[in-house]
């Protein structure tokens, strides 16, 4: 009868410390980075970047997005959707990876241009396996432009975000 009630003792007590341990203790917590702004405002047009990390399965998912507004009335000109005419909306991303003594280029996904009118785009990877420069801080750095005469940016990076092995 006694090792029945310590046996029933300790199955209550490991049943309290698994309903009051967070989920995060016990599991592994997704976790991301990412960050947005406007890299370019005028009169005449406004470039908005979205630059996004995280842990993907692993080898870590990156996301970058660039938007074109304009048309607005002074003093607000951005906001308003402005469709690009195909070809004069580009967008690039650029994963980089701490080396210890600066930021380093990983990957990079070369230039993608819109082939129809529109306001937006993206590009998203996801890496398999193992990070690709090895465990260590990554970030993604996206670059958006519009081409008004001239091509009118800029880069967004994401911040920090570590990928272990």
């Amino acid at each position: 009868m006694v090792g029945l009630s310590i046996l029933l003792l300790h199955i209550v007590l490991v049943a309290v410390l698994l309903a009051v341990t967070p989920q995060h203790a016990m599991a592994h917590e997704p976790w991301s980075v990412e960050n947005w702004g406007y890299v370019w405002v005028s009169p005449n047009d406004c470039v908005w970047d979205h630059a996004y990390l995280d842990h993907g399965w692993g080898a870590g998912y990156v996301y970058s997005r660039v938007r074109v507004d304009g048309n607005g009335t002074p003093p607000v000109f951005c906001g308003y959707e402005w469709d690009a005419a195909p070809g004069h909306l580009e967008i690039s991303l650029q994963l980089i990876y701490w080396d210890g003594g600066g930021w380093i280029g990983c990957d990079w996904s070369g230039y993608f241009y819109n082939d129809t009118w529109d306001h937006d785009m993206e590009i998203r990877y996801l890496y398999p396996g193992e990070p690709w420069c090895g465990p260590g801080d990554y970030a993604n750095k996206t670059w958006g432009y519009h081409l008004t005469g001239d091509w009118r940016g800029g880069s967004t990076w994401s911040g920090p975000h570590y990928l272990p092995s």
